[in-house]
């Protein structure tokens, strides 16, 4: 410790700019714990409001990719993120947070790879399962899960530990984490939502050429502002990360789990929204992003009501697995939004 110290000896200026910096991580700290524990509760809260959902069309439906999507991505995270609120807590073994950092990072990363992957079929679907949309969305998706993968060997390999620091608490036991893992973690995920939200928003704009304005308004209403969500979090994140000085190290990871949480939470509404179409026939044009318990089933009277055809999707079918879907106002011509079967 001596060797820390200035030939001078320590100096009233030394003793201030240690307070300052001691007082500035316990700040810091305590809104990391803030968020944290702000974005656990978000993720309980959204699994007890969707748990009949998810037991109906998870837990009791025949296992499948989709299902453990799901179960990987929901149930994962909530124990790795539950696991994480002891990791803040002060006076933590060094053994423990150093072995706790390392599977944070490696789970954190191998459950939240479910993501990108329902978001591609999701979108893979809107172009109805299309050759050329297949080519274009696997490329894009290999190369985002390659990069996202990589991140936790770059952040092994990278960081280095110190068993002393100056506030005790997991944080501050890891220093040097490299910051080209945050590039290659949150840079191909920003790079993935914009891909994903230009290729929605030009379903939105070829559609309302065509004049199909029913088919805009549900994409605008259950994919457009999902991936908005989306973008906007992964880039705060990615700013957060890469901006904000060294002694404010800790503020980088204010926003991580907030935007896992966002993440899970809006793709695991759009399996279960797939679900609930593929099991319901009679479904209003009622936007998919509201409480579960709104009513998204209504008498045949509106204008705005769906009405689906032939060759619904059993239980069997996986994600993005709609079939021919018909829709539109009672009496008329229904338009249609083709989307895809299982052998597409």
């Amino acid at each position: 410790m001596s060797s820390l110290l200035p030939s001078g000896g320590v100096t009233p200026a030394i003793i201030a700019g240690l307070l300052d910096t001691v007082i500035t991580l316990e700040r810091d700290i305590l809104f990391v714990k803030y968020f944290t524990v702000a974005s656990v509760a978000l993720l309980v809260y959204d699994t007890i409001l969707n748990f009949h959902r998810s037991y109906t069309y998870i837990w009791k439906s025949k296992q499948s990719f989709g299902t453990f999507l799901y179960f990987s991505m929901k149930y994962g995270n909530l124990v790795v993120m539950g696991v994480s609120l002891y990791w803040m807590q002060a006076n933590g073994p060094f053994a423990f947070c150093k072995g706790f950092y390392l599977a944070d990072t490696w789970l954190s990363v191998l459950f939240t790879i479910p993501v990108p992957v329902v978001l591609t079929f999701r979108t893979y679907a809107l172009y109805g399962c299309t050759t050329t949309a297949k080519w274009i969305l696997g490329a894009l998706l290999v190369v985002t899960i390659g990069t996202f993968a990589s991140t936790p060997i770059v952040m092994s390999v990278g960081t280095t530990y110190s068993s002393f620091s100056l506030t005790p608490a997991c944080i501050f036991s890891e220093t040097g984490i490299p910051k080209s893992a945050s590039y290659l973690l949150y840079g191909s995920i920003t790079f993935f939502d914009i891909c994903i939200l230009c290729a929605t928003l030009w379903k939105v704009h070829s559609s309302y050429r065509k004049g199909e304005m029913k088919l805009v308004k549900i994409i605008v209403r259950d994919s457009v502002w999902y991936f908005l969500a989306l973008n906007c979090e992964t880039i705060v994140t990615l700013v957060l990360w890469n901006t904000l000085p060294e002694r404010h190290i800790a503020l980088r990871q204010m926003n991580v789990n907030m935007w896992r949480v966002v993440c899970i939470v809006i793709v695991s509404r759009i399996i279960l929204n797939l679900r609930d179409i593929s099991e319901n026939k009679d479904i209003t044009i009622t936007t998919y992003t509201a409480s579960p318990f709104a009513s998204h089933r209504v008498a045949r009277t509106t204008d705005e009501e769906l009405h689906f055809g032939g060759g619904l999707p059993t239980e069997d079918t996986d994600l993005a697995g709609l079939n021919t879907i018909d829709y539109g106002v009672p009496g008329e011509e229904p338009e249609q939004m083709v989307l895809c079967d299982e052998e597409a």
